[in-house]
């Protein structure tokens, strides 16, 4: 909720300011997506209060949303500290910034590109090979026979941890 109301607040001081030279220079587009991208995965926390279905779409979204738009997230930050570091590097040598070294929006956008379609590789194989699936548990409790969602959506333990390894590389 909150959050959900930072961003939006963010994002209209971004698009108010928009026409500034800092703003110019810490490209604009990309702290637009940068925003965007925070707000769905804070907004993403929704789908782990819903209860899957058996067609089992839940329960991939339950792992789609909140990885591609984290590799959003740090995709975008670390390719702007990258252009600054190179920016900064070249400054402090004293030479003047060749062309090729300057980072166009373009280029910030392949970097992004590569961490979302990597955490998309990853994912892909994971579903292929192992895909969650939603599991109905009935309890007896205290005499009473009814059903309850316990951790309804389950994988491998023995390929999970091989995912989170492959995604931290």
């Amino acid at each position: 909720g909150l959050v959900l109301v930072f961003c939006l607040w963010v994002l209209a001081l971004v698009v108010k300011h928009r026409k500034s030279r800092l703003m110019k220079a810490s490209s604009y587009a990309f702290n637009v997506v940068l925003i965007i991208a925070c707000g769905v995965l804070s907004a993403s926390t929704v789908l782990f209060s819903l209860v899957p279905s058996a067609d089992n779409y839940l329960c991939g979204l339950r792992w789609w949303v909140p990885c591609v738009f984290a590799s959003t997230v740090f995709g975008t930050l670390f390719s702007k500290t990258y252009r600054l570091y190179s920016i900064f590097r070249i400054y402090e040598t004293k030479q003047k910034i060749p062309s090729a070294i300057r980072f166009k929006d373009t280029r910030v956008a392949m970097m992004v590109a590569c961490f979302v379609l990597a955490t998309a590789a990853v994912l892909t194989i994971f579903f292929l090979v192992d895909p969650p699936v939603y599991e109905l548990h009935r309890e007896l409790v205290h005499g009473q026979d009814f059903y309850t969602y316990v951790d309804a959506c389950h994988v491998s333990s023995v390929f999970t941890p091989l995912v989170f390894t492959l995604y931290a590389v």
